[in-house]
């Protein structure tokens, strides 16, 4: 709601109207009023006039600043929404690859559990399997380490030998498996 005030700034009182709310006016008055104070104090010939017109310049040269950096940070967030907008697509993909390949993780595991059924299963004419392949001789241990302030003792279990090579898994499938 629009009123009429009756403020004093360097000892001139006006009349103004306004929407804002007294203690709003009375800061900005008080602002006003101290600018225009330093600035006649900093140049003793200057009139209340001059110095009116300095603190109406000092305060529009604020009010670009502002405006500039407000611009500046408008654009650093659009920068920034482009890039959640980026990492949202970006996760997205990345989440219907990981589906995929769960989805080709439990395809396989059932074709392993399915050749592991059937390579189980006598068959009447399987076909000859091929030479199992000799395993790569182990590496020698290296002496365990003993740590003054352990009091538990790590032991190792050695991996079982359908598990040692790198493809031992697919020995059992044969072109009928598949």
């Amino acid at each position: 709601m629009r009123r009429k005030q009756t403020i004093t700034i360097s000892g001139m009182e006006m009349n103004i109207i306004t929407e804002a709310d007294q203690q709003q006016v009375e800061q900005i008055v008080g602002m006003v009023d101290r600018t225009i104070r330093e600035i006649r104090l900093k140049s003793s010939g200057c009139s209340l006039t001059e110095a009116a017109i300095l603190c109406a310049l000092d305060a529009n040269s604020e009010r670009l600043d502002c405006a500039g950096r407000i611009k500046e940070l408008e654009d650093s967030n659009l920068s920034l929404e482009q890039t959640v907008e980026d990492m949202t697509h970006r996760m997205e993909a990345l989440s219907a690859e990981i589906s995929s390949l769960k989805t080709d993780n439990k395809i396989m595991r059932e074709i392993l559990a399915s050749a592991a059924h059937n390579a189980s299963a006598p068959k009447a004419a399987a076909p000859a399997q091929p030479a199992a392949e000799p395993e790569p001789a182990k590496p020698a241990e290296e002496p365990k380490k003993e740590e003054e302030n352990t009091t538990q003792t790590i032991h190792r279990t050695p991996r079982s030998k359908s598990r040692g090579r790198v493809g031992a898994m697919f020995d059992l499938l044969t072109f009928d498996d598949v």
